[in-house]
């Protein structure tokens, strides 16, 4: 029992006069119950493992108690990002809410197995009230988490990769990192979904041609074209003549109606307008729609409300092609074109609803997450605009450079990279001149290295700025160093040398140098994953390939490794942190692909139970299980199973809240509903939570008495079980 253990703790520690900590705790009262849980796991070069029970009962059920809070906080700021499996950005907090209210919604999202990402399902989430304390976390990748101590991230040791509680993280400890953030479902966006999402009502005029043959296709399938419009609640108006304009949510109705897809149906929008305003001829063509997007997240500025979008700068080429680019999809849009006097350069002003729009449904004003949800190649375009914009090549030092006001660009520029698989660091600076303005803080997200010579053979044919082109031509055949994010992780140190032992291999025949390599096997010298694929590639032969292999994974492209830069201890920016479960893999990602570990299982003892004389004293609501949604049904358990567990967890809920009622009003205030959850919860400790010490009770005859105390309530208040087991199971 981990309460009795820190209670005896805090008696030795009072006769020892220490300085005491919180509640008289003494403050490496943490580290000791580390030290005990760290007795688990598997045995070094021996079959099976020892499995930790720790109990835990919170003193008067006070969650903020220091021994539950420095044992039972495995969890994540709210703000911390996760990524769910159609590329939505979301915070864990706000994913949190999503999970609870909704029970149809897909709740996958990106997780980590062994060395690879992978979309996997959550099957819990965890919300707790906040510690005193948590840690604060940066990596030389400029990437920040806030955790509670206990939480755990996925580390580089000599071990090999290991989950470590972030309080024992070090200085330098490198942690595992998704190179490339692959998400399952692509989102392509068509002009005529687009129309519909915004707010104002378009109006869109189709191709003379397509609009006979809509009108053929409502009367094949009505009878007449009147009766389909009808029936569509549409005015036969809309159709009955080529010229007119159809509102775009009506031609959505129609042309779904018709089974027609919404890629096919954008094709044949010729125009475009809104009552009273310009009709904008429409030429969509989106990899073009992107690059320009980036040029305005760049060096543009967005006036919500006087619709209009403007982009700057001092080359004279590139607003020229920006002109171009938008009047090859608005041939008709007006372009005004103002001197700016301040950097010697050009403003192109745009007054346009549609455009405005496009820049809000993507987020340009906010932080351009929907741009993450988009094809690489599209993603692409966007980089390749904001590259143009507010971008350099720097030949000097072979790196690639965005530069944004904001963080939060920052961050999202980092994790669009890390879609088409570009890791960047992330720097924080004061700016000495230019379009910020001296002295102003600006963010610079830099690609150096390998990855810049990527990044350059992806976007050197979508960048039109002249001199940036030619610079990426430049940097694609540039060879370079390895940088510190691709050293090798640190048990191949310890693989190749006892290989090398273990078959009598020298150095030089696996390396000219050999100082280099007895360098790195003694942890003087760090080596690139590159150099140690070339050791593995010479080592083929000599070894087996189940000890090739081992060594060829731990040095896989699908990973980077984050140095810890930063440590620090803060105040909770929350009341509550949260964290997940993941069942599959155990792993998910976080903000920019940091590896993290998802919330353990947990059993709360409750002492008001212990009082009234019911075993096991378990407290049944702040108890968690990590597998009982992938161990439990038709094949396993019962079919009912699932569904009873949900209605016996929520009418417990709420015969605990008329239990606190009746204690504030009385009994006589209760509804005769409230009386009667109010009973089901006394029966509920009594007749299925408690249980003889050697009472053999299997999960048949559980769930029946789950349905016996079901029986007290209506049927009505089974919201949460499906019909058919309603009608098999219960009696009124």
């Amino acid at each position: 029992d981990m309460t009795f253990y820190a209670e005896a703790l805090r008696e030795i520690s009072a006769a020892r006069k220490e300085i005491p900590g919180r509640r008289g705790y003494p403050g490496y009262l943490y580290t000791d119950l580390a030290t005990i849980y760290e007795r688990a796991g598997r045995l070094k070069n021996k079959p099976g493992s020892i499995t930790l029970l720790p109990v835990l009962t919170m003193p008067e059920d006070d969650k903020t108690h220091p021994i539950p809070d420095l044992t039972g906080y495995i969890c994540l700021d709210p703000s911390t990002e996760i990524i769910l499996k159609d590329g939505t950005i979301v915070g864990i907090g706000e994913f949190a809410d999503i999970f609870s209210l909704s029970k149809t919604s897909d709740t996958s999202l990106l997780s980590w197995d062994h060395t690879v990402s992978k979309i996997t399902e959550v099957s819990k989430v965890q919300k707790v009230s906040a510690p005193e304390r948590m840690v604060l976390l940066e990596t030389n990748m400029g990437t920040k988490i806030l955790v509670t101590e206990d939480h755990r991230l996925f580390v580089d040791t000599l071990d090999g990769p290991k989950m470590m509680p972030s309080s024992k993280i070090k200085i330098n400890d490198r942690i595992y990192s998704a190179r490339e953030l692959k998400v399952e479902q692509i989102w392509h966006p068509t002009l005529l979904e687009l129309l519909c999402r915004t707010k104002f009502d378009f109006c869109v005029h189709i191709l003379k041609d397509k609009m006979f043959f809509l009108r053929d296709k409502l009367k094949q399938t009505f009878g007449t074209s009147k009766e389909g419009c009808q029936r569509l609640d549409l005015a036969y108006i809309r159709i009955s003549h080529p010229s007119c304009f159809l509102k775009a949510k009506e031609f959505i109705k129609i042309t779904q109606t018709m089974g027609i897809s919404n890629t096919e149906a954008s094709s044949w929008i010729k125009k475009i307008g809104i009552r009273n305003g310009l009709k904008l001829e429409i030429n969509w063509k989106e990899k073009d729609l992107f690059y320009i997007l980036g040029l305005v997240a760049s060096d543009g500025a967005i006036i919500i409300d006087k619709k209009r979008v403007d982009f700057a700068n001092i080359n004279k080429r590139l607003i020229k092609i920006y002109k171009y680019k938008l009047r090859e999809i608005f041939p008709n849009i007006h372009l005004e074109q103002i001197i700016n006097s301040r950097v010697s350069g050009w403003v192109i002003r745009t007054t346009s609803t549609l455009l405005t729009c496009l820049c809000e449904i993507f987020g340009l004003k906010e932080d351009f997450k929907p741009i993450f949800r988009l094809s690489e190649d599209l993603i692409a375009q966007f980089l390749a605009g904001y590259l143009d914009g507010d971008g350099s090549i720097d030949l000097k030092f072979r790196r690639i450079k965005y530069k944004t006001h904001k963080e939060i660009f920052a961050k999202r520029l980092q994790q669009l990279l890390k879609r088409l698989g570009i890791p960047s660091k992330l720097y924080r600076c004061i700016q000495s001149k230019g379009a910020f303005g001296e002295g102003k803080v600006i963010f610079e997200v830099i690609i150096g290295a390998k990855y810049a010579t990527d990044l350059a053979k992806i976007l050197r044919k979508k960048v039109y700025h002249p001199l940036k082109r030619k610079r990426l031509d430049i940097l694609n055949h540039i060879t370079h160093r390895p940088t510190d994010i691709e050293i090798a992780p640190l048990k191949t140190r310890l693989l190749i040398k006892k290989l090398r032992q273990k078959y009598n291999i020298l150095s030089r025949d696996i390396e000219k140098q050999t100082s280099f390599l007895t360098g790195f096997e003694n942890g003087r010298l760090n080596a690139s994953k590159k150099k140690v694929g070339q050791w593995i590639k010479n080592l083929k032969g000599n070894a087996q390939e189940s000890e090739i292999n081992e060594l060829e994974r731990l040095c896989s492209d699908n990973f980077i490794l984050e140095r810890v830069t930063k440590i620090g201890r803060i105040e909770p920016k929350s009341d509550f942190v949260y964290d997940l479960t993941v069942p599959k893999t155990n792993k998910f990602l976080i903000e920019s692909g940091l590896v993290s570990s998802n919330c353990e299982g947990q059993i709360i003892i409750s002492r008001e139970l212990e009082r009234k004389g019911i075993y096991p004293a378990i407290d049944v609501l702040p108890s968690l299980s990590r597998l009982k949604d992938k161990g439990i049904g038709k094949t396993k358990t019962r079919e009912d199973h699932a569904d009873v567990l949900n209605q016996l967890f929520a009418c417990y809920a709420k015969g605990k809240e008329a239990k606190e009622l009746s204690i504030i009003l009385g009994e006589a205030a209760l509804s005769d509903l409230d009386k009667i959850y109010l009973k089901f919860s006394d029966r509920f400790e009594d007749e299925f939570i408690r249980q003889g010490e050697y009472e053999m009770r299997d999960i048949r005859k559980t769930l029946d008495i789950g349905w016996k105390l079901l029986n007290m309530l209506p049927s009505s208040e089974l919201k949460r079980i499906r019909p058919e087991f309603i009608e098999t199971y219960y009696s009124d």
